[in-house]
């Protein structure tokens, strides 16, 4: 994901679900962060985004990582999808905005404050 850019709820969900399963089975191989990024060809610090769920693994990458755990990449998504993930919540819901004072209207009208003039100081002597 590009920087900057939001991830959405069931984005997030599945990107978490993918990272507890290589964690699990990079923690039951036995092997070391270092371990697996170097057998993958990646960065330490790249393995430890991928295992916090922060940077979701690319396909390529996927494949390196199962090779290096010694599995396949349809055995980590089996158990990722063994992996309960929960429902969106409805962030992505639109709820329509109405005027609690009058209904009629879609918007709730917002009167803004004159912006007064900044009071001169003297000039000092």
């Amino acid at each position: 994901m590009l920087p900057g850019m939001k991830q959405d709820a069931g984005a997030k969900a599945y990107a978490d679900a993918v990272a507890a399963v290589i964690r699990r089975r990079r923690e039951s191989a036995d092997l070391s962060m270092h371990r697996l990024s170097e057998g993958a060809g990646l960065s330490q610090p790249m393995i430890g985004l991928i295992e916090r769920g922060i940077h979701a693994p690319t396909v390529a990458t996927l494949f390196r990582i199962a090779k290096t755990l010694g599995t396949t990449p349809a055995a980590l998504l089996a158990e990722v999808e063994a992996t309960p993930i929960p429902p969106e919540t409805g962030s992505k819901a639109k709820v329509p905005r109405t005027n609690v004072i009058n209904p009629a209207r879609k918007k709730p009208s917002i009167k803004s404050a004159k912006a007064t003039p900044a009071k001169k100081r003297p000039k000092p002597l």
